[in-house]
């Protein structure tokens, strides 16, 4: 025992050492150099994210992992990144429009969607908002671009148009398209026909030039301009998107168990959040998040209406299911059991057999193929295997009409061969229809009374013979 006081002075011994490092080390950093600004210092990996490359770390808790290190921004930054995104927007329309060839696409969906009877306040950016006033304003501003448009064409084609006098039209052109206030869907839809044509000449300028109606350096300062003001409108409107995915997570638990699984839903819910971004007025004064939930609700609202059932429910009954799934849910907990169509009837106030019928459309179809698993340690079986038809014919009756088939055809096989012919013929013994008697008489060039003679006949000798007897006590046990 006297020793073991010993032993622990001797293992508190090496601690004046660390003690004598630990001073040198903070000797070592005063000595040092400043440590550098945060601008100034290297970037370095966030250690969180780095089991990215682990099999086994699941999709949403990746994106979930990555999306927590985005921060949300401030009124401020939304509305300095919303006049970003503007300012990139119009820039985009202005170097689309300044190609001549965008304006002759336009006036083809135009009127290709006039011509079709649809309305065409549909190709306007203001369409929902005052649909009759955007139509008739994109038209009035499409009926004016073609006259100038075939005015344009005049003066190529006489050779007569200098520099300065197309600049003029082509000013015109993108004047009547801003008033038009095209949607940017349809800009992009656009963009995306530019795009194949600069493939489909790629390496030829002088012919890319000339099918888009301008020469080959007023080609590449515009197309210039177009792509770097595409570049900043798809930049800015990224850092929007991302810097808000945090709330459609948010918003997304409100709807789960619906029908569509998580990750489903996020991604239903970006696609609102991006048609947010597009739509958003920072004018209005109110914050971004505020005006993105109605886009992000409506989206999965759509989503769960048109992916979450094999039988689509029309949307005029999606919020009457919601109503009835939620109070069912709500009695459950409140009586601790599955409630009464009564007690539900009750509590929505609505008649007991318009619950019935909720319950009945609520209720999902079960695929034939589904596999159940049996009691036993065998392996799962169909559930169309499990199904009982209540049409079917029991194994007794099948093996009964397959002894009477075979008994019918060894007799048959006895008689003579034109006999045995025109019984095969008409009662379809040799797996074939059944003929007529006429149908038989064409075939053997006899009449329809010859052949029905015959019938008679080779029926009568099956009769007479034993296999008559068989026959007729296998025909009463069927019955």
């Amino acid at each position: 025992m006297s020793q073991k006081p010993n032993q622990a002075k001797e293992r508190r011994r090496p601690r004046p050492a660390r003690r004598s490092l630990r001073r040198e080390d903070r000797t070592a950093a005063r000595e040092a150099p400043a440590r550098p600004t945060r601008a100034e210092a290297p970037a370095r990996p966030v250690p969180v994210r780095d089991d990215r490359t682990d099999p086994r770390r699941e999709p949403l808790a990746a994106y979930l992992a990555d999306i927590a290190h985005i921060p949300t921004l401030s009124r401020e930054e939304q509305v300095l990144l919303a006049k970003e995104l503007e300012a990139a927007t119009h820039a985009f329309r202005e170097g689309l429009y300044t190609i001549p060839w965008t304006a002759h696409e336009l006036v083809g969906i135009w009127r290709e969607t006039r011509s079709g009877g649809r309305t065409t306040s549909r190709l306007s950016e203001s369409f929902g908002d005052r649909a009759a006033e955007a139509g008739e304003r994109l038209d009035a501003a499409m009926v004016k671009l073609e006259r100038t448009l075939a005015r344009r064409s005049k003066l190529r084609e006489a050779g007569e148009a200098d520099a300065a006098a197309l600049g003029r039209v082509d000013k015109r052109i993108v004047k009547l398209l801003h008033e038009a206030d095209l949607s940017i869907e349809l800009l992009r839809r656009v963009l995306s026909g530019f795009e194949g044509l600069r493939r489909k000449h790629r390496g030829q300028l002088a012919r890319l030039a000339a099918a888009v109606e301008l020469d080959a350096a007023e080609y590449k300062r515009r197309v210039a301009a177009l792509d770097d003001a595409f570049d900043r409108m798809s930049d800015a409107k990224n850092r929007f998107v991302q810097h808000n995915l945090k709330l459609v997570v948010v918003v997304a638990k409100d709807f789960r168990n619906l029908g569509l699984s998580f990750p489903d839903l996020i991604q239903e819910g970006n696609t609102g959040l991006i048609r947010a971004v597009e739509k958003f007025d920072w004018r209005r004064g109110f914050r971004f998040s505020t005006y993105a939930v109605w886009w992000i609700r409506q989206a999965l609202i759509r989503a769960i209406q048109n992916h979450s059932r094999t039988i689509r429910i029309p949307s005029h009954h999606y919020d009457t299911l919601r109503w009835f799934d939620q109070t069912k849910a709500r009695l459950a907990k409140e009586l601790q059991r599955d409630p009464t169509h009564a007690e539900v009837a009750h509590e929505m106030d609505i008649p007991v057999d318009r619950v019935e019928e909720l319950e009945m459309m609520a209720a999902e179809p079960v695929s034939l193929d589904a596999e159940v698993a049996g009691k036993d340690s065998s392996r799962p079986r169909r559930l169309e295997q499990l199904v009982a038809d209540p049409n079917a014919a029991s194994p007794m009756d099948d093996l009964d009409r397959t002894r009477l088939e075979h008994t019918a055809l060894s007799a048959v096989e006895r008689l003579p061969d034109r006999e045995r012919q025109i019984l095969t013929w008409r009662f379809g013994l040799d797996g074939g229809r059944e003929h007529t008697l006429q149908e038989i008489g064409d075939k053997l060039s006899l009449s329809r009374e010859r052949a029905r003679q015959l019938e008679a006949r080779a029926l009568a000798r099956l009769r007479e013979g034993d296999s008559g007897v068989e026959l007729g006590e296998l025909a009463l046990g069927t019955d």
